[in-house]
């Protein structure tokens, strides 16, 4: 089921986020659209072509009523979860414009594992919201 027909038009990503998400590489995943009917927001998932998921990402738009996030007042953000095994490992929020500036920066970088990837980018990030910061062994240096 795609997002357009699972939720209504005030909860959809603006159009022209959605264009620098979708189908941007991570390594050798790719971002699309993650929604299939369960979800509590349009979603991204970003996936390798073995179909594993390694992240999942959700846009929040102000009029959302599943927003758990606080800490952005009535501004948009993205919850994003990166997976190990299909389990949540890590989990953050930022800004809309924050999480199109990390897939675009992990699109270009050569790298064999899309989550240390995006993990790499998000850990300089200074205004990501961690919910569940990357576990021991994980931590930059």
């Amino acid at each position: 089921m795609s997002q357009a027909e699972q939720f209504p038009a005030d909860v959809h990503a603006p159009p022209e986020w959605v264009r620098e998400v979708d189908g941007r590489t991570t390594g050798p995943a790719h971002w699309k659209d993650g929604s299939y009917g369960n979800d509590a927001a349009p979603s991204w998932i970003l996936v390798d072509d073995a179909g594993t998921v390694h992240a999942q990402a959700f846009y929040y738009t102000s009029t959302n009523a599943e927003r758990f996030d606080q800490r952005f007042g009535d501004a948009p953000y993205v919850a994003l979860s990166i997976l190990r095994d299909e389990e949540i490992t890590e989990s953050c929020t930022m800004t809309p414009d924050d999480f199109v500036a990390t897939v675009t920066t992990a699109s270009v970088l050569v790298a064999e594992s899309p989550v240390e990837t995006l993990l790499s980018i998000l850990r300089r990030t200074d205004s990501v919201l961690w919910d569940r910061p990357p576990g021991p062994g994980r931590q930059a240096d």
